[in-house]
């Protein structure tokens, strides 16, 4: 049940999940891809002034407008739930998250859930459920030379795996992952990479959220820095763009508003709302 927000379809299902993750996990696709903004209202200007401890509250798209709303306990994710109702629920082990759970707006009970294990607090296994049945799972391998190696593990009936392959991250200093390498037998399939701003993301704050970077989960909000561009090799070994943004930002560094250019020629005005 990795899942991942966008205003054009706020509530993905698996199928989209092992699609995106396998083909450019972190570094997002354009069909995928949410940037970081926040509300340009005078009060929330005037409070990040005062206040370093940002909490992300609502988004809001302006083009549609379509709205998703976070709750939290203290710095704790509660859930995210948008405008239709569609909600993901969220647990944690101390300040460690291990399993978010999808309830659809016609359901009180979860159609799939994502479960996290972690060892010395970092994620090592990642288990996806769809009406409990187990769709997929990945491992981390921490290399000595700072990359990530992910190997996803898809299982048919919950107990036969169907289909494996691999994807190499490499990240900054910042922990942003700055390239993607697609790998087939230990031959690359696929090459992405990315650039950031310096700036805070709206949600540096979400106790737990850091470690989502590494699962794809709403991968396209993350920790770290904001994500300014896209570009992929091409087939003919070409170098294209497929993605830019642009933000404004408040006196403490975080966005107050983003604009999104895809290469469809599709533009995003996106705002965020603090607590």
């Amino acid at each position: 049940m990795v899942v991942y927000f966008c205003f054009s379809s706020l509530m993905t299902t698996q199928n989209n999940n092992i699609l995106f993750m396998k083909n450019l996990l972190f570094i997002f696709s354009l069909s995928f891809l949410i940037l970081f903004s926040c509300s340009t209202n005078s009060e929330n200007e005037d409070d990040s002034s005062t206040n370093d401890i940002f909490l992300i509250k609502q988004i809001v798209n302006t083009n549609g407008p379509e709205i998703v709303d976070f709750s939290y306990d203290g710095g704790k994710l509660l859930s995210i739930t948008d405008e239709k109702g569609d909600k993901y629920v969220f647990s944690y082990t101390n300040n460690l998250i291990n399993k978010i759970e999808y309830f659809p707006a016609s359901n009180n009970y979860p159609t799939s859930r994502d479960e996290l294990f972690y060892t010395s607090n970092k994620l090592t296994l990642l288990k996806s459920y769809s009406s409990n049945e187990l769709q997929e799972i990945t491992n981390y391998e921490y290399n000595s030379d700072g990359s990530i190696l992910l190997t996803f593990n898809d299982y048919n009936n919950g107990n036969t795996i169907v289909a494996s392959s691999k994807l190499k991250v490499i990240l900054d200093s910042s922990g942003n992952p700055i390239k993607t390498i697609g790998l087939e037998d230990d031959i690359e399939t696929s090459n992405t990479t990315a650039s950031y701003d310096t700036k805070k993301t709206p949600f540096n704050n979400i106790i737990g959220f850091d470690a989502l970077l590494l699962t794809g989960i709403f991968g396209e909000w993350k920790t770290g820095n904001n994500l300014i561009e896209i570009t992929t090799i091409s087939e003919a070994s070409q170098i294209v763009t497929t993605f830019k943004a642009s933000y404004q930002y408040n006196s403490e560094g975080y966005p107050i508003s983003g604009t999104l250019t895809y290469a469809s020629g599709l533009i995003d005005e996106n705002l965020y709302l603090y607590e």
